[in-house]
């Protein structure tokens, strides 16, 4: 399952989306922006699936072929879609010390501040959805391209 041309658009939206995943705002929590950078670092070992999905996605064009790759697109857009649903509990329930400062936090105060917590998706994810689209665009357009034209004239050419 190789292919015989790569494909450079694909393969630069895939890592287009690998660059805006680790350094655009991802999420925004209470209007202060998570890059997917920090995340990776602070919060939880579930936000290496993007990044992986992402790396997946800027090399299946150059080797896979281009079912494969729009599969791979296909997939990493509903597990970005997944985390832009689930944001809020992905951040709270990553690791233990986030949970052990809101344990905290909670004892101190008297409510548990986890339930305020206000997460919206940022640019970077929106980014991150668009760029898979654009992957399975690109890999859908330059795969029609290339197939070869039957033509009636072209049967009776051959001997």
């Amino acid at each position: 399952m190789s292919r015989s041309e790569p494909n450079w658009i694909a393969m630069g939206c895939g890592i287009a989306f690998v660059l805006s995943f680790l350094f655009l705002p991802f999420y925004n929590v209470v209007m202060v922006p998570v890059n997917g950078w920090s995340l990776l670092q602070y919060v939880s070992a579930v936000m290496f699936l993007p990044l992986a999905a992402g790396i997946a996605m800027a090399v299946a064009p150059l080797i896979l072929h281009p079912k494969i790759s729009i599969g791979i697109a296909a997939g990493t857009l509903l597990l970005v879609f997944i985390l832009l649903l689930t944001g809020r509990s992905v951040l709270v329930s990553g690791n233990a010390l986030t949970m052990l400062a809101s344990n905290w936090i909670t004892q101190a105060v008297g409510m548990d501040v986890t339930t305020i917590l206000y997460v919206t998706s940022g640019i970077g994810c929106i980014l991150c959805m668009l760029l898979c689209v654009g992957h399975i665009v690109a890999e859908l357009l330059v795969n029609r391209r290339r197939r070869p034209i039957k033509n009636e004239e072209d049967k009776d050419l051959n001997f």
